[in-house]
């Protein structure tokens, strides 16, 4: 059984299972292909991680992830993920972080996942954490630390900035982030020369007090 033959029948078996509810002492079909990877070497065992219903597959040297889709959609094609079980258990370890309220260790183990589907989905965790606690909290909280003189660094942000009319420069409260608001778009290279950064969802600029 080469490798493509392999992630076939393993998607089969993890759709059988997860999604239909089989069992190989019931489908001669699933009975077969389980036979199948076991004799190439490889132990199939159903395991839930994280959310993600699927079956772990190790033999070979190799230990992979086949994640089921997380609900049926009748009519549409789906299939099953394969994922390396070192990016599942990464993503495990994150969504725990994220769930703790621990945004820093979170992101900075999404960083290492090379799934690019797990990324996103941790990505857009930490998203809707913003939109739901405002992104100064989220900030403050990576940050773990208040500026000593919080105060001083927002007037020479204004001073920097030559306090335009239609620009608003705010802080929410010591330790937050410094806020940039308005017709930013003249500053733009000034405010990225300055450790600025873009928020899209809020339509400004933020710069983190330095710890």
């Amino acid at each position: 059984m080469n490798k493509r033959e392999f992630e076939k029948a393993a998607r089969n078996i993890t759709w059988r299972v997860c999604m239909l509810g089989e069992f190989p002492t019931e489908s001669p079909e699933l009975a077969e292909l389980d036979a199948a990877v076991r004799a190439a070497g490889y132990m199939p065992t159903r395991e839930n991680i994280a959310g993600f219903d699927g079956v772990r597959f190790e033999g070979n040297g190799r230990a992979v992830y086949c994640a089921a889709p997380r609900t049926r959609k009748p009519g549409k094609k789906q299939t099953c993920t394969m994922y390396s079980l070192e990016d599942v258990r990464a993503f495990e370890e994150a969504d725990a972080a994220l769930c703790a309220g621990d945004y820093a260790r979170a992101d900075n183990i999404a960083s290492t996942i090379g799934a690019a589907s797990l990324r996103n989905e941790l990505r857009e965790g930490l998203e809707r954490l913003e939109m739901e606690l405002g992104l100064e909290n989220i900030a403050a909280a990576m940050e773990q630390a208040a500026d000593p003189d919080p105060v001083d660094e927002l007037e020479q942000v204004r001073a920097l900035l030559g306090r335009p009319h239609d620009v608003e420069v705010t802080q929410k409260r010591p330790g937050c982030c410094i806020w940039v608001s308005g017709n930013t778009r003249p500053l733009k290279e000034n405010l990225k020369g300055y450790g600025f950064r873009w928020a899209p969802k809020r339509q400004a600029w933020y710069w983190k007090p330095a710890a």
